[in-house]
């Protein structure tokens, strides 16, 4: 007489069956309770409290959030190579849009050499490396505690009528200049008397070795100079 024994795998198959149909289900639930907790946030993507942020989409933040660079040489690169038109203006690298400060950039300490510590570098190949505009207040204010000086302005072009600053008062003054020791101070020529050679517009100052002050009157090779003192 043969006796058949039963496989006790078979009986655990429904079992088996029934634990995946509720897995299944359970990430269902859940995949929609994300998907209504994404829609209830509008247009955010994700947030970023606890929670990686999201590329493509619109992420927020309701409390402080530092991305920190904790390598020395690290850096941090936001890229936008398209080229603009017309049609799609021009591309943008960073936009901020806040009711109070828009962006804080602070460098602290010595960079190593041959470096020089810099808030902030802008470089342009072909159009103006800083805008600044305003609207009731001033579009640009620089100061200095220990520095020689709050702005320097380097013109490196190799033309004659190049200006390093040009200050355009419109109804106003043009340029204003205050100083505990001197309001103005211009550099002296290598040489004495007014200049003897290039071409110059009338309404130059030139102070000669001698510290004698001249104003080109009318505009030449060399112009028409006058000897103020």
């Amino acid at each position: 007489m043969t006796t058949e024994r039963s496989d006790p795998g078979a009986e655990l198959v429904p079992d088996l069956e029934a634990m995946r149909a509720e897995i299944g289900r359970l990430r269902d639930e859940l995949d929609s309770i994300r998907q209504t907790a994404a829609a209830a946030a509008g247009p955010a993507g994700s947030s970023l409290i606890g929670s990686p942020m999201i590329a493509g989409q619109y992420n927020t933040v309701d409390a402080p959030t530092v991305l920190e660079g904790i390598k020395p040489m690290l850096t941090f690169g936001v890229i936008n190579g398209s080229q603009g038109s017309g049609s799609t203006g021009a591309p943008v690298g960073v936009y901020t849009a806040v009711r109070g400060v828009g962006i804080i950039a602070t460098a602290y300490g010595s960079a190593p050499f041959p470096v020089t510590s810099k808030a902030v570098q802008a470089y342009c190949e072909q159009g103006t490396a800083v805008v600044a505009d305003s609207r009731d207040g001033s579009a640009l204010f620089a100061h200095t505690v220990n520095g020689t000086s709050a702005i320097v302005a380097d013109q490196g072009s190799g033309n004659p009528r190049s200006a390093a600053i040009v200050a355009l008062g419109g109804a106003g003054t043009g340029l204003y200049a205050s100083g505990q020791t001197a309001s103005i101070q211009l550099g002296r020529s290598a040489v004495p008397g007014p200049p003897a050679t290039g071409d110059h517009e009338a309404g130059e100052l030139v102070l000669d070795a001698n510290a004698d002050l001249y104003l080109c009157k009318s505009g030449g090779t060399p112009g028409t100079w006058k000897l103020l003192g």
